[in-house]
């Protein structure tokens, strides 16, 4: 139940984290300029390469991950203190991106526990 919820939990925070990048470079800079749309999607990539590993729930994709978020989590911190409704945005993506490091922690965690027992189960002279 606890590898469950902290799947779901991860995707949630996955989601949000990807709007609220979106949201903050909206804001941000200006829609009518290709070169906004370039810096969004050079943002947003390697997140997006992530995703197969979400889908296929390996734990070792979720540490990796949960290492590579504290990059965008330190410029969320930083952008946090702008004035205005940037700011706001940015306290929210600072908040999802701490809810993905540690549910996407958790469901390493527990997805290799899970892994491990299961391999225990199939092979006992691995004791």
């Amino acid at each position: 139940l606890k590898l469950h919820w902290a799947k779901r939990l991860t995707w949630f925070f996955y989601l949000a984290t990807l709007g609220s990048f979106s949201a903050s470079f909206l804001i941000k800079h200006d829609r009518s300029q290709i070169t906004s749309w370039a810096v969004l999607a050079v943002y947003l990539l390697p997140l997006l390469a992530f995703l197969p590993g979400l889908i296929f729930g390996h734990p070792r994709n979720q540490v990796i991950l949960c290492f590579f978020i504290l990059l965008y989590f330190c410029f969320a911190v930083m952008n946090s203190f702008a004035p205005g409704l940037f700011g706001q945005i940015s306290v929210a993506e600072a908040i999802a991106e701490g809810g993905l490091f540690a549910t996407a922690m958790y469901y390493a965690r527990w997805q290799g526990r899970t892994n491990w027992l299961a391999e225990q189960a199939t092979n006992p002279s691995l004791l």
